[in-house]
């Protein structure tokens, strides 16, 4: 309940409380001999949230937000950690570049998981900061400062069309390891 609140005091739309709604629906199916943890309990929570939205006949763009935050929450929450390669891999699976809107909606949704986070009685702010979003949005500027079109138009030039995709990721990747390094 404190995720849901944290995400409607703030007074975010009808998407982004659902996804905070369900994102963790999987860890209701987690194995009794693996608790406290809840390994992989993300794409449990995928196919759940998948059910639930049928069932409730919750619209395509509300379920289809439900469904990346709880494929993606965990990831989302520890890019820092991850080499620039699978930053790259996980904003495309979020659809960030083609939906960056969605895309902070699905940071919101995080946020609301990691700070509404406090032992109950406290209040709100004694949760934890989402400091993820600065590197989820930095990453995305990176990626989003490639630009594709040019990279395509060389390639279908030079006779290598064949080569847009992986130049395009390989690109992209730069960008996130050079904004990294002036970060640092």
């Amino acid at each position: 309940m404190q995720v849901i609140d944290y995400a409607a005091n703030r007074g975010w739309p009808l998407a982004t409380r659902y996804a905070a709604l369900t994102h963790d629906l999987g860890k209701g199916l987690t194995p009794a001999d693996i608790l406290p943890a809840h390994h992989a309990h993300e794409a449990r929570s995928a196919k759940l949230v998948d059910t639930l939205s049928a069932r409730w006949r919750v619209q395509r763009e509300v379920a289809e937000l439900a469904r990346a935050v709880a494929a993606e929450h965990g990831n989302l929450g520890k890019l820092k950690d991850m080499r620039p390669a699978t930053v790259h891999d996980v904003l495309m699976r979020c659809d960030a570049i083609r939906r960056p809107e969605r895309f902070v909606h699905m940071l919101d949704a995080c946020e609301a998981d990691k700070s509404s986070r406090r032992a109950v009685g406290l209040p709100e702010s004694a949760g934890e900061p989402f400091v993820a979003r600065a590197d989820a949005m930095a990453a995305l500027a990176a990626m989003q400062s490639v630009d594709a079109g040019a990279i395509a138009a060389r390639l279908v030039d030079a006779g290598k069309p064949e080569r847009i995709a992986a130049e395009v990721r390989e690109a992209r990747i730069a960008a996130i390891r050079d904004q990294r390094d002036a970060a640092s």
